[in-house]
């Protein structure tokens, strides 16, 4: 550069024509790390003396780069944070833009780097309330770098600061989850108040990513010797929302694994009996199906009243006896149901015995279309005969 440019307005106004586009083709060139540290830095300082963030977002990027490249570079951060403060007319467009290449840089190199989380830090604390898209993407920015890099104070302090706005709440909870930090960020978003309060708005998400987790477990060949599966954190994040329908849709959206659909309707069941019941069939359709999982759903009609769902044949065979002597009116009948197609006419005829009117007429209708097929293989072997 040729600071002497700086006293002739005709080559400053050149300069700064052609200084974005001087500046982002030579950087990507020659490389940032292999330039000398101070002549780069002399550079950068020029570029950004005739450098517009606000209108060369793509330009400006290389620059931020070489700003948070390494952990002694925080001072730099500082000034040229302070440098858009004072010079630039929309400076939050240049505040995300600084945000979003930390965590680039972090993520390009994998390496946690102070001056990030400072351009970040800066970032979020000097756009204003009113740029609310600016601010959800350094809070993006800012929980990315965290949940990759980040302690698990680094997480708090970002959880607990007061101008996360709850519309944000969820897409923050959303980068944590594929992060280290997944269960505390949950429990964080399960206490807001975009789920605690009404309307509820964030309890779906809440749900959405509890299910989630539940169903990277199954694809895992094993869990880590005492690790708690993820089923039982989610009922921990839960539990102060036991009283909504999401948790009815938390166990509906389950995997179909028998140990988790199984807790998962133990679970629900008190809270949402009519749901749960509703749901057992998907559990009793697992080969093989458990007589013990019809026990616990006729147990939870009786005692809740609600009504029976039709019960898959190969669990309802393998628990006849549970439905034959339920007190359900209509465990019974599915009863004479099975054993109707099963062709079992001495069960069928103990029906007929059946307190239940309903239950009787059933059977007597099985034992006349039992009946009614004797006859018609009568007829047709006399038939036969007669030729």
């Amino acid at each position: 550069k040729d600071s002497s440019m700086h006293g002739d307005r005709n080559l400053a106004g050149e300069w700064s024509k052609v200084c974005p586009d001087a500046m982002s083709s030579t950087l990507k060139r020659i490389g940032i790390e292999d330039c000398d540290h101070g002549i780069l830095w002399d550079f950068v300082q020029e570029c950004f003396h005739h450098t517009s963030f606000a209108k060369n977002y793509s330009n400006s990027m290389p620059l931020w780069a070489f700003l948070i490249r390494g952990a002694d570079d925080v001072d730099k951060v500082t000034w040229a944070a302070e440098f858009i403060r004072i010079q630039e007319s929309t400076p939050a467009n240049a505040y995300v833009e600084m945000a979003k290449a930390a965590v680039r840089r972090v993520s390009h190199y994998g390496e946690r780097v102070a001056a990030a989380k400072q351009a970040v830090a800066l970032a979020f604390e000097e756009v204003g309330e009113d740029t609310d898209h600016g601010k959800k993407v350094i809070l993006e920015c800012w929980a990315a770098l965290v949940s990759s890099q980040g302690s698990k104070a680094d997480m708090e302090a970002l959880l607990a600061v007061k101008r996360v706005k709850e519309s944000l709440t969820a897409d923050v909870a959303k980068i944590f989850y594929s992060g280290r930090h997944r269960w505390e960020a949950l429990q964080w978003f399960s206490d807001t108040e975009t789920c605690v309060a009404p309307p509820h708005s964030g309890l779906q998400h809440l749900v959405d990513l509890c299910v989630s987790a539940a169903k990277d477990d199954t694809h895992r060949k094993s869990l880590k010797p005492g690790e708690t599966p993820s089923f039982d954190k989610a009922l921990v994040v839960l539990k102060r929302h036991t009283a909504s329908s999401q948790c009815a849709r938390f166990v509906e959206q389950l995997p179909t694994a028998a140990d988790v659909l199984r807790k998962g309707l133990e679970w629900l069941t008190p809270l949402f009996p009519r749901r749960a019941a509703e749901q057992y069939p998907r559990l009793l359709t697992i080969d093989p199906p458990q007589a013990a999982d019809v026990s616990a759903l006729l147990a939870c009609c009786l005692k809740y009243r609600v009504d029976l769902p039709v019960i898959p044949e190969a669990a309802a065979v393998i628990a006849m006896n549970d439905l034959r002597g339920s007190k359900l009116e209509a465990a019974r009948l599915q009863a004479v149901r099975v054993l109707r197609k099963l062709d079992k006419r001495a069960e069928i005829d103990e029906m007929l015995k059946d307190e239940s009117v309903s239950v009787r007429k059933a059977a007597q209708a099985a034992v006349d279309f039992f009946t009614a097929q004797d006859n018609a293989k009568k007829e047709a072997a006399e038939a036969k005969g007669g030729r």
